[in-house]
């Protein structure tokens, strides 16, 4: 039964809209199929995927960089670091080129890559970031050739990728630098030349050479750290699990850190809390909170936390989570 309801009532007008949205919905269910089937007929090449093509991804990145603190106009709110990232590559299709992520970041010539292929050109997308690298021949199925670059990379205040931070120390009024990160969620590729897709997992070994006055932080604990004949250090870090390219992490900084052994449920966790060195007195009630709140995510969740540190740092100006 139907009831006729005055064409100038709110009522009518409702009953007017659900009618077009349920005709809607029933044109929508009937003709799904050969809607999906045009534009997938028209040719997926003719437009342009932003994401990358998995003929090459990636298994592990070997990351070496050399960030420059030493700023002293204290007006300037930039600067630059040396990097160089041997990526160990696997072939699941025949292809000629390899094709990843960059921005913000020039590629020194030459560009190496094992085995007996060569690169003959590269060419570059600024709209999609993307880096194509072309070879003299096709790369076949379960080759595994590792590609080295060199490369400049920029130093930003923008709080994306590795960037550069400072405050002003309290006792001499110096302005201090330091590099923190923020790669998520597709700023990877600011700090070193990727595969920057959270599917392309692979492992990381993280070295960097510092200023001595700097500690340096980044997802594993430190492997080992030497001086080197110009009296920098050379900071090397364990090989991470694999992880998505923007769960990497660096911090460059001359900040100290209280540290609490044998956190975590089973007491396998080392946590810190870091922060400007004149600050490490307030660190205290920070720690605390850091060691029960990872037991606590132990816990709740039934999840053992799944490397052996943690660190917290109190870093300027941090974007996420805000």
């Amino acid at each position: 039964m139907h009831f006729i309801i005055h064409s100038g009532t709110t009522s009518r007008q409702f009953q007017l809209s659900i009618d077009r949205i349920n005709a809607n919905i029933e044109w929508n269910t009937a003709n799904l199929g050969s809607i999906t089937a045009f534009f997938r007929s028209n040719n997926e090449s003719s437009t342009p995927s932003h994401r990358l093509p998995l003929d090459v991804v990636p298994i592990h990145y070997d990351l070496y960089v050399k960030p420059y603190l030493n700023i002293t106009n204290e007006n300037l709110r930039f600067s630059v670091f040396d990097g160089r990232v041997r990526i160990h590559l696997n072939v699941t299709r025949t292809t000629d080129r390899i094709v990843l992520h960059k921005r913000f970041i020039s590629v020194r010539e030459p560009i190496e890559i094992t085995g007996d292929a060569s690169v003959i050109s590269t060419t570059f997308n600024p709209d999609l970031d993307f880096f194509i690298i072309i070879l003299n021949r096709s790369l076949q199925v379960n080759e595994q050739p590792i590609l080295t670059l060199n490369y400049v990379g920029e130093l930003k205040n923008d709080t994306d990728g590795f960037y550069l931070s400072s405050y002003v120390r309290s006792s001499d009024k110096a302005r201090r630098y330091l590099v923190a990160s923020q790669m998520e969620p597709i700023s990877a590729r600011r700090a070193l030349p990727c595969f920057d897709e959270p599917a392309l997992k692979a492992t990381f070994t993280v070295t960097v050479e510092h200023e001595q006055q700097y500690r340096v932080w980044s997802n594993m604990p430190v492997e080992n750290s030497t001086v080197q004949p110009n009296g920098w250090l050379l900071t090397q870090f364990q090989r991470t699990v694999p992880m998505s390219s923007y769960l990497l992490a660096l911090v460059v900084a001359d900040f100290d850190c209280l540290t609490q052994n044998n956190t975590g449920r089973f007491g396998n966790i080392t946590t810190s809390v870091c922060a400007q060195s004149e600050k490490k007195d307030d660190l205290n009630y920070a720690l605390e909170i850091a060691t029960q709140s990872i037991r606590d995510f132990e816990d709740q969740y039934q999840i053992n936390y799944p490397l052996s540190k943690c660190d917290h740092i109190a870093v300027p100006d941090f974007d996420a989570g805000r």
